[in-house]
């Protein structure tokens, strides 16, 4: 089956031949998140050609198949790699189109993002940075670190995003570096780093 070829190729970190079989099926979601994956090895080997040539296929699968939210990562990551606020606001703006919890994850990462490129504040600058920060980031915090039963679900969206499995009932996360770039840009980007880990969500 070249789904699941696809997607055991993608999770060791084989892009190009997961890539391969993804179009081979015609599955295009999939593709579109490898070459989203693509897109950040190629920015780490400092070739932008290749980090945007990614993102444009991403962001023409995701418009065909109708997916807000991965327009929205695909305007984030243009944003985040090229450093270009006129594509974070646009991020900001798409994800809020999406709801739930991308929609906050979202903007937060967009707000951090622009709040990295700015040089200087204005007060305009630092009421808006002070409304994302109570109304996105306290939110984040609150259920991140709320254990409330009631949470798990939105828990479990919102590190999704961050490429993080969570498996409410065995209490543990699950990461594969490979397949969602987000995560990688928060870490150290060691061969340590690239491999599948999985720990209790109480470490």
């Amino acid at each position: 089956d070249a789904k699941q070829a696809a997607e055991l190729m993608f999770k060791i970190g084989e892009l190009k031949t997961a890539l391969d079989y993804a179009k081979q099926g015609f599955h295009k979601e999939l593709a579109a998140s490898i070459h989203m994956a693509l897109a950040h090895s190629s920015f780490l080997n400092k070739d932008m050609d290749s980090t945007i040539q990614n993102l444009k296929e991403a962001q023409g699968m995701y418009i065909e198949l109708n997916d807000n939210p991965g327009q929205a990562l695909t305007k984030f990551y243009l944003g985040k790699y090229l450093q270009d606020k006129t594509h974070l606001f646009s991020a900001s703006k798409h994800f809020g189109l999406c709801g739930g919890s991308i929609q906050c994850v979202g903007q937060l990462e967009c707000f951090s993002s622009v709040f990295e490129l700015t040089s200087s504040f204005g007060k305009e600058n630092c009421f808006e940075f002070i409304k994302y920060i109570s109304e996105l980031g306290c939110k984040v915090i609150e259920v991140l670190y709320d254990k409330k039963p009631e949470n798990a679900q939105l828990r479990k969206e919102y590190l999704k995003f961050y490429g993080l499995e969570l498996d409410v009932k065995n209490k543990t996360v699950t990461w594969n570096p490979h397949e969602f770039p987000l995560y990688q840009t928060l870490v150290v980007n060691s061969e340590e780093d690239q491999k599948s880990v999985t720990i209790s969500e109480y470490e």
